[in-house]
């Protein structure tokens, strides 16, 4: 029996995302900038220069090309001319100093996020991985 207690599959990949701490007062103009080590149906770990707080509210600006085609909506865009990124709500759940004072690998768990759109995460990243292993 496997000691793997995780419920999704975190894929390895080197793609953008943005983020900032929830707050409704703030722009997406406010969004940090940082790179995803790997992403799951379940939650995001990324590199930041800035340390958050465990526990802490992130709103999370996802681009990963390609997810929104497998979204079950009744009518869908041209996914390949499209390009809208995946935007959800998660906390902190860890944080890991990498390099003193100047990088920082942040743990995210989705909190609030469309079922619709864990889902189409979910079997983008079910996608990959079968075409990781071909």
């Amino acid at each position: 029996m496997s000691g793997e207690k995780r419920k999704f599959y975190r894929m390895p990949m080197e793609h953008l995302a943005e983020f900032r701490e929830y707050d409704l007062s703030k722009s997406d103009s406010e969004l940090i900038p940082s790179k995803v080590k790997d992403v799951s149906g379940g939650g995001v770990l990324f590199e930041s220069t800035i340390a958050l707080q465990v526990g802490s509210l992130i709103k999370v600006k996802l681009n990963l090309p390609g997810w929104h085609k497998h979204k079950t909506e009744f009518i869908k865009p041209d996914w390949k001319s499209t390009n809208e990124p995946l935007v959800t709500l998660g906390h902190v759940a860890r944080v890991e100093e990498l390099k003193e004072g100047e990088l920082y690998e942040i743990g995210i768990i989705f909190t609030c996020i469309d079922e619709d759109h864990r889902n189409a995460l979910t079997k983008y990243i079910e996608d990959l991985k079968a075409e990781s292993a071909a």
